[in-house]
């Protein structure tokens, strides 16, 4: 229940829509869609009409994009604004042509760029290219990856300035509007160096 509650959420949020958008449409209340899409609940009684009014059919069976070789795996979306989602390594949204700064990095990755908190250096609709491999030096963009409920793997990315790390916190900095963001540093699952981005 927890992928098709991640799902709902995903197809709301690619929508732009706020869970209260989501719930006026469907006749429930935000807390019932919060539950929902935290896979409190079993199964939602109106599955149809989620599929209907998000145009998604939550119950068909996806293709899985398949790896070639040459090919290097996009996880997702990192933040440069709203919080996004990201999947893991294993189970990648699409598969793009390796660039030539991640051939033969192991667990190279990219991410798309939503909002616009770092722009101009990044803007939304990039695909950012990430080693996970290197060192992220203080001052340089890195993709932090962060566990939201502090347990199990990354649920969200995020693409800003790294500005350094103590027992407790991680520090990153964002540029649109100038901020300095802390994150408990139990909830960081990893700090990926940025090594080039491709508008696409």
């Amino acid at each position: 229940m927890k992928t098709l509650g991640a799902a709902i959420r995903r197809a709301r949020e690619a929508r732009g829509w706020s869970q209260t958008e989501l719930g006026e449409r469907v006749n429930l209340s935000v807390a019932a869609i919060s539950k929902i899409e935290n896979g409190g609940t079993r199964n939602p009684r109106n599955l149809a009409r989620f599929a209907e009014v998000l145009g998604v059919d939550f119950l068909a069976p996806k293709p899985k994009p398949k790896p070639r070789q040459g090919m290097t795996p996009i996880v997702g979306r990192a933040s440069a604004g709203n919080l996004s989602r990201i999947v893991s390594l294993d189970d990648p949204v699409d598969w793009a042509e390796t660039p030539g700064e991640l051939v033969n990095v192991p667990g190279g990755y990219m991410v798309y760029v939503h909002g616009d908190s770092m722009a101009p250096r990044y803007e939304p609709g990039e695909r950012i290219h990430v080693n996970p491999t290197r060192p992220v030096p203080v001052g340089k963009y890195c993709v932090i990856q962060v566990a939201d409920d502090g347990v199990g793997p990354a649920t969200s990315a995020y693409v800003k300035i790294y500005r350094g790390r103590d027992d407790k916190v991680v520090r990153v900095e964002q540029l649109n509007p100038p901020a300095v963001i802390e994150f408990p540093a139990e909830n960081v699952r990893g700090i990926h160096l940025v090594v080039g981005a491709r508008y696409v």
